[in-house]
């Protein structure tokens, strides 16, 4: 090979070892952003913020293997990672609609009475 051509072909390899170094980042900060920002971390997630392909990510193992750990942490739901209520909590909650139930019944009856007076005055009427 002549010595042009040598330095073409190690300008390629050195641009193409970049490029590799540079979509390899995007796609651990893709991961990151998506786990911090809470969002589900998935194949397709990841692909579409780091701009890269699918099967990039497919074919990169630790990239691959990643994605797979953080998706299988994101399968619980909202209700699960909620504590379950106290006693005291329920208690509370338990008043709070006692007296709303204890406060509808008087506005109901005290509708019924004015119905009532209203009707009899509309019979009472020639």
């Amino acid at each position: 090979m002549s010595d042009d051509r040598l330095k073409r072909v190690s300008r390629l390899t050195d641009a193409a070892k970049a490029r590799s170094v540079t979509t390899y980042a995007a796609a651990q900060r893709a991961i990151t952003s998506l786990d911090a920002r809470g969002r589900q971390v998935t194949f397709t997630a990841v692909a579409a913020e780091a701009k890269v392909s699918l099967s990039y990510l497919y074919k990169t193992a630790a990239l691959s293997d990643r994605i797979t750990e953080l998706r299988g942490n994101r399968r619980t739901t909202r209700s699960q990672l909620e504590a379950p209520s106290s006693d005291k909590s329920l208690l509370t909650k338990l008043n709070v609609v006692a007296q709303r139930v204890a406060q509808l019944e008087a506005e109901n009856a005290q509708l019924r009475r004015e119905n009532r007076s209203l009707l009899s005055k509309l019979m009472n009427k020639p």
